[in-house]
C-alpha cells in the first residue's frame, strides 16, 4: 500500500459562536436541556447597563413580557421555556436565572 500524503487536502470550518452569558444557573440550564413545549418561565436576566435599552427593545420585538424593570441591569420576564435559549445568544447578557431560584439579599441596617 503506497499512500501519497502530498495530495492530502485539509478542510477547516470556522463556526461564530454567540458569547454567552457568563452565568446561567442550574435551574436555567436543566431548563434549556429539557423545555416543556406547554410551561413559560419567568427569568431575571442582567445585561450591561449600557445595553438596557436594547435588551428592552428586544422584549418588545420578540413580544415578550416585562414582569418587573429592576436595578442595575436587571430585567424580569416571561418567556415559554422553548425560547430560553434567546435571551442566552444576546450578546449583552451578562447572567439568566429562573425567577424561582434567585437568592434575595437584604441589606440590615444598624
Amino acid at each position: 500500500m503506497n499512500l501519497n500524503f502530498s495530495k492530502l487536502v485539509c478542510s477547516v470550518t470556522i463556526t461564530f459562536v454567540h458569547s454567552i452569558p457568563q452565568f446561567v444557573s442550574e435551574g436555567a440550564e436543566r431548563t434549556l436541556q429539557n423545555p416543556s413545549e406547554a410551561a413559560s418561565v419567568v427569568l431575571v436576566v442582567r445585561v450591561d447597563s449600557k445595553w438596557l435599552e436594547s435588551a428592552e427593545e428586544w422584549v418588545v420585538r420578540e413580544e415578550r413580557t416585562v414582569t418587573d424593570g429592576l436595578e442595575h441591569g436587571l430585567i424580569e420576564i416571561e418567556l415559554p421555556e422553548v425560547h430560553l435559549a434567546a435571551p442566552c445568544e444576546l450578546d449583552y447578557v451578562r447572567s439568566v436565572e429562573r425567577a424561582d431560584e434567585v437568592i434575595e439579599v437584604s441589606h440590615r441596617e444598624h
